[in-house]
């Protein structure tokens, strides 16, 4: 376990006080329990040097800001004061070949920034203790990226209700994972959220009205939940269903938004002209009824339409 004297936090011990040097102690044990629960490919490199006998700023896809010199200068640590008591503020093992689950300690990492952790053969559920992590800007758990990955997520269960206290969130991507379960209305709360990727899930139900008051929602993406069995052409999998909200129009920030690939009924709503940011609307296999609405003659940078 890491300590005061482990060489893994040591270096740090003339740059902060007693108190906050504990603190990224419980960084780097929480990052241990982490390491507990997932096993690397034989090939796979990431865990070589996380242990108490390396200075945690050395530990492979970890970054501590400021590092163990005082310094922010890295890009990594952009916007991050040098005054700032030295924290883990970014965890990334984007394409790693692990196998296992993520740990509920992340929960502690409560200065990270920047979680990725995409196409790394993660299975098993989304530990609600994530929605502690009130300062993270970006969230990625994508199954792949593009074209399919040969170490593909597959988490599973639902969305964490308790990530409506993400407030500082700015992008959450949880592309190609079969979770299951509806879209929490608490994603509603997060007014900084830019890009919301939830396509290529298992999810079901209504799109919540609440995703009304993102005030910064620029790309939304939600298509391709529909499943369809490829010999019988039976639907496996609703997708999403219901309306489509008519409170989507307010989201003014708006540029992208797609969810073709459902089971969405009724009319398109007329709000939708209001988005007059919007380059690409995709609407598309989908059950939806009625006439196109004239209002979307006025989204006059939009570039593709389905």
């Amino acid at each position: 376990m890491c300590s005061l004297t482990s060489p893994a936090i040591s270096p740090y011990a003339s740059l902060v006080s007693d108190t906050a040097t504990r603190s990224l102690i419980t960084d780097c044990n929480s990052l241990l329990a982490a390491k507990s629960t997932l096993l690397p490919d034989s090939t796979s490199t990431i865990f070589d040097n996380w242990g108490v006998s390396v200075d945690i700023n050395q530990w492979e896809g970890v970054t501590v800001c400021p590092n163990s010199a005082g310094s922010v200068a890295s890009q990594n640590c952009n916007g991050i004061p040098a005054s700032q008591a030295p924290r883990v503020t970014k965890l990334g093992c984007q394409g790693c070949d692990l196998s296992g689950q993520l740990h509920a300690d992340l929960g502690n990492l409560d200065k990270l920034r920047d979680l990725n952790l995409e196409r790394a053969n993660l299975t098993g559920t989304i530990p609600s203790e994530l929605g502690n992590l009130t300062e993270l800007e970006t969230l990625s758990l994508r199954a792949y990226l593009g074209s399919q990955s040969p170490t593909p997520n597959r988490l599973t269960g639902g969305i964490p209700t308790s990530f409506g206290n993400l407030t500082n969130l700015k992008n959450l991507w949880l592309t190609g994972n079969p979770l299951t379960g509806s879209i929490p209305e608490e994603l509603g709360d997060l007014d900084e959220l830019e890009t919301l990727y939830i396509d290529e899930t298992m999810l079901s139900g209504s799109i919540p009205k609440a995703l009304g008051n993102m005030e910064a929602l620029v790309d939304f993406r939600a298509h391709n939940i529909r499943r369809v069995d490829a010999d019988s052409g039976a639907v496996t999998h609703t997708g999403l269903s219901g309306s489509i909200p008519k409170e989507l129009g307010s989201v003014s920030t708006l540029r992208v938004l797609r969810l073709d690939g459902n089971s969405l009924s009724g009319a398109i709503p007329k709000e939708l002209g209001n988005l007059s940011n919007l380059t690409e609307l995709r609407l598309g296999s989908n059950a939806l009824t009625g006439e196109i609405p004239k209002e979307l003659g006025n989204l006059t940078r939009l570039c593709w339409q389905k």
